[in-house]
């Protein structure tokens, strides 16, 4: 097990209590976020990312014009639903460019 203090102190702590550091929240945090009345459920996650994605998410939100990283990943999820979807019921995505060529998209490997 690495030794997590050199990182980050607060992380041997967690370890010593026995809790467990988990890159997506539990399905019952989920579900009791889920379950709570008010404006829109929420659930916050924290992402550790290497500083060439860190850049590519802020150029999507600046060319988005997005007002947070949030906005990003909301319109990003519903984008590759979509087109995941129309994969599985057997269409394909195609990009065409202003030239008129057309190349095809494997959305599920992300393969252009």
């Amino acid at each position: 097990m690495p030794d997590l203090a050199k990182h980050d102190p607060r992380e041997a702590t967690r370890a010593e209590r026995g809790a467990t550091k988990s890159a997506r929240p539990s399905a019952n945090s989920i579900k009791q976020a889920l379950g709570r009345r008010g404006k829109s459920p929420t659930v916050r996650l924290q992402l550790t990312l290497k500083v060439e994605f860190a850049e590519r998410l802020e150029t999507l939100r600046q060319e988005m014009k997005a007002e947070s990283y949030a906005e990003v990943l909301r319109t990003s999820l519903r984008l590759l639903e979509r087109f995941l979807a129309a994969e599985k019921n057997g269409s394909r995505v195609f990009v065409k460019d202003p030239d008129g060529t057309t190349w095809g998209v494997d959305v599920k490997r992300g393969v252009v």
